[in-house]
């Protein structure tokens, strides 16, 4: 048996210590014995033993160590530029969620640690590597078996005694949950604090319990007008009286006393000595030492509907969410390496405190559906039950909660020129072009559609994370066969090339059935907003015509997007593939960094923008509309502004392929696209719009 079991071993020469004679049974009974609080001023003995013995305590505790152990608790990781997911892959996952060892639940374990820390003050872990430092097990330690021994240095030695032996364990052996302390070391035992008030709640009890062992009849005398009785008489009077009207049994007979006998209570009944009203005050002195609520520990205080909601929320708020804070810390500092903890943590999840209230719950994922930091398989994930698809992972915004300043359509970002490569349109019949006086573009619909485009494009920056979490892996995936250390398997350049190929074959289509959902929900909207523009009936259902454009729309989008990553992989291959393969990787690698950063919200600005425009353009063509303007945005780039009111017709291109736009004098030349511009946008970080002209 290792050295850690044999630390949790409770048959190894453990005694009860109220009766060395008699061996512990159980796990449980040794955690109840142990260093008490001593004797209190009432005269009860004050131990692990029998304080748990009282209902108040013994109730404490168990909220308390249930709360902890119930707690979800997950390795997560961070993800960039915020958010978290569990770190299911992650080594220690099993053992925090599941088993800790094959002895406990992941239940038993913390709350076994968390009693310990209740009454002892601090609750003890071994933690038990493999040769090569990486943790197996964790398993809990008596907190009566362990001595902390503070060093000069700072550092911190654990004094575990196994097999009545003392041991010398480093810090990074023992995992170590302290209660309150005044030396930041070692936790103080809640018995020795709270010896008093825990010996009067015994006092009270046994003292009830006394009382009804008589009946109920407090103590008397019995009095006699005889001048002098000798021993043996009051010997029999006393016995005559136990066995005639003592105990429980006999309380409701009568007593039958000889001429000039009588019974005199002299005692307090419980009720003049509020026996009851002292219970009571117990009750809560009890918890105030522990930090429990008293109607978690089902004590008759004055409650209704409302401060009893209140009064679950400070439970988790005053009493809870510090022992969390104090587990979190401490899981995190000792079974996570320096290394491992800029991108992992440990965390409960808070949230499981309020499974069992189904109201409760009911409004939180109202609340997060409508605010749009929940999505429907959120919800179904928190309930475990299974997704629904695509369409329940769509976050909704409300509209009435935009940016006052992208609702006025004057707050969007002022791009810098830039030369990209846009997609082909058709080509113009015609490259007449007339140029009215500007009008006014601030109209309603363009302000809405400017809005519903708002809160589309986190929607569509979701998707594209999505989208590019599955490339940028799967690059990663080849990048480790090319710099892997097993030559056998070791993939060169050539294959690394042909792999590239292969995977974005497919990428494509994957990406367009991954934005689908959120496109024909644009398209929806977009429909009805240019419906109501044009005094149009507008439909419930997105028309076939639209819903046709869309997928179309969808399949160009797939081809864009995967060509666009495959000809970025494969240039910086061809780029430095004199360099070697670790040079290659280096790259790669930074590229992939990149993309992870910016790349989704620029595919989401960009997106948004041209299918909104090229959506629009095609919805006003449906309502017989042939003439389009150009529409800046207020505060757009002075290549934009130039185009601002420009007419061209529905064979027209408001730019031609190689032809310059000219953005002024303070422009720096020319913005030349190589492709057609028949809508915005003119560049990568365009947000104009078309308009009826």
């Amino acid at each position: 048996m290792g050295m850690i079991a044999r630390a949790f071993d409770f048959s190894l020469g453990n005694r009860n210590l109220n009766n060395p004679d008699v061996p512990l049974q159980s796990a449980g009974q040794y955690l109840w014995d142990g260093v008490g609080g001593g004797t209190a001023d009432s005269g009860a003995p004050v131990t692990q033993t029998s304080s748990m013995r009282l209902s108040a305590v013994y109730r404490c505790v168990r909220v308390l160590a249930d709360s902890m152990g119930s707690l979800p608790l997950f390795v997560m990781r961070r993800q960039k530029p915020r958010g978290r997911v569990k770190a299911t892959d992650h080594p220690l996952y099993p053992l925090l969620h599941l088993s800790p060892n094959v002895r406990h639940t992941s239940y038993s374990f913390r709350s076994v640690l968390q009693a310990n820390v209740v009454l002892q003050g601090n609750g003890y872990a071994g933690i038990r590597r493999d040769r090569g430092g990486r943790i197996r097990d964790l398993w809990p330690i008596p907190a009566t078996r362990v001595e902390v021994d503070p060093k000069p240095d700072g550092s911190v030695v654990y004094q575990v005694t196994v097999d009545g032996r003392r041991q010398a364990w480093g810090s990074e052996e023992i995992l170590h949950i302290p209660g309150m302390g005044f030396d930041g070391v070692k936790g103080l035992s809640v018995l020795q604090a709270a010896r008093e008030g825990i010996g009067l709640g015994l006092s009270l009890q046994k003292y009830g319990a006394n009382v009804f062992s008589r009946g109920g009849r407090v103590p008397g005398v019995i009095q006699t007008d005889r001048p002098k009785l000798d021993d043996e008489t009051r010997k029999n009077v006393a016995a005559g009286w136990d066995s005639s009207v003592g105990g429980v049994d006999n309380w409701h007979r009568p007593a039958i006393f000889p001429k000039g006998w009588e019974y005199k209570e002299i005692g307090i009944k419980p009720d003049d000595g509020q026996w009851v009203e002292s219970k009571k005050l117990q009750i809560l002195e009890i918890c105030r030492y522990f930090g429990v609520n008293p109607h978690k520990v089902f004590g008759e205080w004055p409650a209704t509907y409302a401060n009893f909601e209140h009064s679950s929320l400070s439970h988790v708020i005053d009493t809870i969410q510090p022992w969390v804070i104090c587990w979190e810390q401490e899981l995190t500092r000792k079974l996570l390496t320096p290394a491992e903890q800029e991108e992992f943590f440990i965390a409960f999840y808070l949230q499981g405190l309020l499974r069992g209230d189904t109201a409760a719950r009911g409004q939180f994922y109202s609340t997060g559906r409508q605010w749009g930091w929940l999505s429907a398989n959120d919800v179904r994930e928190l309930e475990d039950q299974t997704d629904i698809g695509d369409q329940g992972d769509i976050y909704l915004v409300p509209f009435n909660m935009q940016d006052a300043a992208q609702v006025n359509a004057s707050a969007l970002p002022t791009p810098a020129p830039t030369r990209t490569t846009l997609p082909a349109v058709p080509a113009p019949l015609s490259s007449r072009v007339v140029q009215p006086a500007p009008e006014q573009r601030s109209s309603k619909f363009l302000k809405l559609r400017r809005r519903i485009r708002a809160a589309q494009r986190p929607l569509i920056e979701d998707r594209a994370a999505l989208i590019l979490k599955r490339e940028i892996g799967a690059i990663e995936k080849e990048l480790k066969k090319l710099t892997g250390s097993d030559g056998r398997n070791r993939r060169d350049l050539t294959s690394l090339r042909a792999a590239i190929d292969e995977f974005y074959s497919t990428h494509d289509a994957w990406s367009a059935e991954k934005m689908k959902t959120v496109l024909l929900g644009f398209a929806q909207l977009l429909e009805g907003t240019v419906a109501d523009e044009l005094n149009q009936e507008a439909k419930d259902d997105l028309s076939p015509a639209m819903e046709k454009f869309t997928r179309d729309y969808l399949e160009r989008f797939g081809k864009r997007h995967a060509s666009e990553g495959r000809l970025q992989i494969l240039a910086l291959i061809d780029e430095h593939e004199a360099a070697g393969d670790e040079e290659v990787a280096a790259e790669l690698q930074q590229r992939l960094d990149e993309w992870g950063k910016k790349r989704s919200g620029k595919i989401a600005d960009n997106e948004t923008v041209r299918f909104s425009s090229a959506g629009v353009k095609t919805l006003y063509l449906f309502g017989g509309v042939t003439v389009y303007r150009w529409a800046a945005n207020p505060g757009a780039c002075d290549f934009c502004q130039s185009l601002d009111g420009k007419i061209a017709g529905v064979q027209q291109n408001f730019v031609n392929a190689g032809e310059g736009v000219d953005g002024g004098p303070d422009s720096e030349g020319k913005l030349t696209p190589s492709d057609n511009i028949g809508h915005p946008p003119l560049h990568g970080s365009c947000f104009c719009d078309v308009v009826p002209g």
